[in-house]
This record gives C-alpha cells, sequence and structure tokens, in this order.
C-alpha cells in the first residue's frame, strides 16, 4: 500500500460529506491514506481506533461505532462482515488514480450483496498473516490504553512486544483478559508499574507476567462474621 491517497478538492462541496458531524468528517476523511487498493479497511473499531486516530484521545472504541454508523447513514461507506468487519469507501476509484500493477491485490472481500444482505464474512478469507498480525497488535494497544487510562504509542518495540504474545500462541481475547485483571489489582506504587512489560511481558528470572494476569483471582474479601471472630 502506498504511504496515503489522494484527497479531492471536491470533498470540500460534496453533500454527503457536508451531513456529517465534525468528529464524522475528520474521522472519514483520516481514514482514506489507509485504505487498500479497492478502497477498503478493516472495519473493527479496534483496529481503526490504533490505525487511523491513536492519539486522540476523545475517539473512543464506542465513538467509532457512532462515526461508522453515520458514514453509513450518509451512504459514504459500506460496512459489512461479521466475524471480521470491514469497509468500502464508495467513490473511491473516481477521486483516486490507481495503478494496480505496482499495489497488492486487497486482502479484503468485495461487500457482495448476499455479504451485506446476510453479515456473514466468508469462511475462506485470503487475507495477510503480516497485516492481520499488525491490526491485532494494533487493536490490542489501543484496548490497554483504554482500560490503563495511559497513552502508550504503538512504537516499534511495544507493538513488536505485542505481537510476540500472539505468535506465543495467546489470542488477543486472552490478552485483553489480562488488561482486565491488571487493572482490577491494587498494589503500592502501582503507577510506576504500567508499562506493558508488567501485564504482558517476560522478565528475565520472573514467571511470565502474562499468565499470571491471565489466570488471577481478587483475594476473597472477609465477611463480618470472620472480622468478628479475628478480633476475638
Amino acid at each position: 500500500m502506498p504511504k496515503g491517497r489522494m484527497l479531492s478538492k471536491k470533498i470540500s462541496y460534496d453533500e454527503k460529506v457536508s451531513k456529517l458531524s465534525t468528529p464524522a468528517a475528520l474521522f472519514y476523511t483520516w481514514c482514506i491514506p489507509h485504505l487498500d487498493v479497492e478502497g477498503r479497511i478493516y472495519g473493527e473499531p479496534e483496529i481503526l481506533k490504533g490505525t487511523v486516530v491513536p492519539y486522540i484521545k476523545d475517539i473512543k472504541l464506542e465513538k467509532i461505532s457512532k462515526l461508522q454508523q453515520e458514514m453509513v447513514d450518509a451512504d459514504l461507506v459500506i460496512l459489512y462482515g461479521n466475524d471480521h468487519k470491514y469497509m468500502e469507501f464508495k467513490g473511491f476509484h473516481s477521486n483516486q488514480t490507481i495503478n494496480k500493477d505496482r499495489e497488492a491485490p486487497s486482502e479484503i472481500p468485495a461487500p457482495t450483496q448476499l455479504l451485506i444482505n446476510s453479515g456473514i464474512t466468508p469462511a475462506k478469507v485470503n487475507i495477510s498473516k503480516v497485516n492481520i498480525s499488525k491490526d491485532m497488535s494494533l487493536s490490542f494497544l489501543s484496548y490497554y490504553n483504554e482500560k490503563t487510562k495511559k497513552h502508550f504509542r504503538p512504537t516499534k518495540s511495544n507493538l513488536d512486544l505485542i505481537n510476540s504474545r500472539l505468535k506465543d500462541g495467546f489470542t488477543v481475547e486472552q490478552l485483553k483478559m489480562a488488561v482486565d485483571n491488571f487493572v482490577k489489582d491494587d498494589w503500592v506504587d502501582r503507577h510506576k508499574y504500567m508499562d506493558l512489560i508488567y501485564c504482558i511481558g517476560k522478565q528475565r528470572g520472573k514467571p511470565d507476567n502474562l499468565e499470571r494476569w491471565i489466570n488471577w483471582k481478587p483475594a476473597p474479601e472477609k465477611t463480618g462474621i470472620d472480622k468478628w471472630e479475628v478480633r476475638r
């Protein structure tokens, strides 16, 4: 995929775009540089957050879903798929000069009428493992930032750490489970230990942090009777 796409000045006079709220219009235009050769992009909010607006704190996952629906209602995009969600931008080719011989073919299935109506993702989709791995890493990093209230950037070291745990055989859901438990626990000076490494990483000579947080259980609270018995 090239480094960017053409944003025609015609967009300023596009009646459909003018119907969008300001956040939706921003999100719509910022998606365009990330579109593949067919004007498509993975549509999961987590992936879009990590890819399109990783540093805009006000645009959270729930907000992205609403912005997507605005774009659909304005007849600007097609949102489809089930196990994997995708978006295709209408009118993409009318504003782009595409040389398909110089770009990789789209790894995202076309929005056929059957696919749109059924909402079912095809059983066999030729998805690039490299792209999916990166998208999964971005998706998880967005989730991590929202849960921990931090703003870690998608640096090479952060993405490599996430990707290494996925290669170890852990799923994104397991990584999210670790984060959920990680933020529930509390300890002295925990604000100093919010880096990814303390949640999903491996530290020399210590147990695997990821396995620890996946299997973590909160300590049972003592009942009033227990406390009374202790005081006796």
